[in-house]
């Protein structure tokens, strides 16, 4: 995991986690630092978005191998910008809302609570970034 800092406190994290269920802990464990430089209502948001996320990746197939997911957030002026690549993985970028049960949750949820976002496809996986 990579921390930048300002002068006394973090104000940037990035960090490469595999697509396996504990990774959403881990990655809001590392955006935890954030907190205080963000919007507090906003930042419960943000956590739940990004698990969320990776709730997606891990509900992707096929997942080859290779997949990871690569997280960078930062806090500044009480917004919270995240930016996470799915390394190999295609996720549903729904139009509708999903039905239960289907993929699809973690971007439909970025796209009704973040205040800013977007979501394409690379030529290697899916790119989602988003701010609260």
């Amino acid at each position: 995991m990579e921390l930048a800092s300002s002068t006394e406190t973090i104000e940037h994290v990035a960090i490469e986690l595999p697509v396996e269920p504990q990774s959403a802990a881990e990655a809001r464990a590392a955006i935890s630092p954030l907190r205080h430089r963000a919007n507090a209502s906003s930042f419960d948001d943000v956590r739940l978005l990004l698990s969320e996320l990776v709730a997606d990746a891990l509900a992707t197939k096929p997942r080859p191998a290779n997949a990871a997911i690569n997280l960078e957030a930062q806090a500044l002026g009480g917004v919270t910008r995240v930016t996470v690549t799915f390394d190999s993985l295609r996720l549903r970028l729904p139009t509708q809302k999903p039905r239960p049960a289907e993929p699809g949750w973690g971007v439909y949820l970025v796209q009704t609570l973040a205040t800013r976002w977007g979501a394409r496809r690379t030529a290697n996986g899916t790119y989602v970034w988003f701010e609260g």
